[in-house]
């Protein structure tokens, strides 16, 4: 049986950089501040990762209150599951980046 290693230090960067599903992922959008925004980001999240509470959320105003970032903690269970989500907020059309 071969031992794994305690750390990424002795992975090459394409295995350091891999997800081992299924994994906490914070989703990060941002785009135009509107009244509905969040409960919009909230609800694609909710689409694609049921398991999402409202405690999972995260909302912050830019200081001039144009724009709100977005984040919401899910449990991915596969990177089809993730692409499959920031797709959908992608395709947002409030949505200017995501993270």
């Amino acid at each position: 049986m071969t031992k794994q290693p305690e750390n990424n230090a002795n992975l090459s960067p394409e295995e350091a950089g891999k997800l081992q599903f299924p994994c906490d992922v914070t989703i990060k959008a941002v785009g135009k501040q509107t009244e509905t925004f969040a409960d919009e980001i909230y609800d694609i999240c909710k689409q694609h990762a049921p398991e999402v509470t409202a405690d999972n959320m995260h909302v912050k105003a830019s200081s001039s209150g144009k724009y709100a970032s977005v984040n919401v903690k899910i449990n991915a269970q596969s990177r089809d599951q993730l692409e499959k989500l920031y797709q959908a907020l992608k395709d947002h059309p409030d949505v200017h980046m995501t993270l």
